[in-house]
């Protein structure tokens, strides 16, 4: 597997050269991001996620919590979030408790300690326990980015977003065009 530095070598120009080209710094010429491009090409260097991450402090991975994968709400939300995430080029980390409460506080723990860039925590409408919004708080206070699907949380908006639904909204919306439509016998 060939190294940042075989790529240097080949193209004849320092490693931080190489570097800036994969980083797409606008201090190299053309002529020298094309012969970079094509060591790196001919080597088939690819560059180590992991040193990356060490250099930079950012991994490029979005936790995703669900409480379960098998409803299809939960599974299209995951399908939505990948396809967004992938156009950002990041990567999702999927974390489907199954139904059970005493997961997601593990995998929230878990998930600090492994540097994910952020996190999106999906959960049905009034499932979330006061020590998980007490564990999400707290990690929004420390700077996580967090993210909420379908729940509001008590304490401090600074922390993090909420997407929610209006139910009632859409109920009402939903019944008037039904309405509107002639249909009488609305179970």
């Amino acid at each position: 597997m060939a190294s940042i530095h075989d790529v240097a070598r080949r193209a004849k120009v320092s490693i931080g050269t190489v570097s800036r080209v994969l980083n797409e710094s606008p201090q190299v010429t053309i002529e020298t991001r094309r012969n970079v491009k094509r060591a790196i090409r001919e080597l088939g260097y690819s560059p180590n996620p992991s040193a990356r991450a060490l250099r930079s402090n950012r991994t490029r991975l979005i936790a995703l919590t669900i409480p379960e994968l098998t409803n299809p709400y939960f599974a299209a939300m995951v399908e939505g979030v990948q396809h967004m995430l992938a156009q950002a080029d990041f990567q999702l980390i999927l974390c489907a408790a199954g139904n059970d409460q005493r997961v997601e506080p593990e995998y929230l723990s878990m998930l600090a300690k492994h540097q994910v860039d952020g996190l999106i925590v999906a959960s049905r409408r009034f499932a979330v326990r006061n020590e998980e919004q007490k564990r999400l708080l707290s990690l929004g206070e420390k700077g996580f980015p967090i993210v909420s699907l379908g729940q509001r949380f008590e304490g401090d908006p600074m922390f993090f977003d909420s997407i929610t639904t209006d139910t009632s909204t859409g109920m009402r919306e939903a019944m008037m065009h039904r309405l509107e439509a002639g249909h009488t016998a609305i179970a």
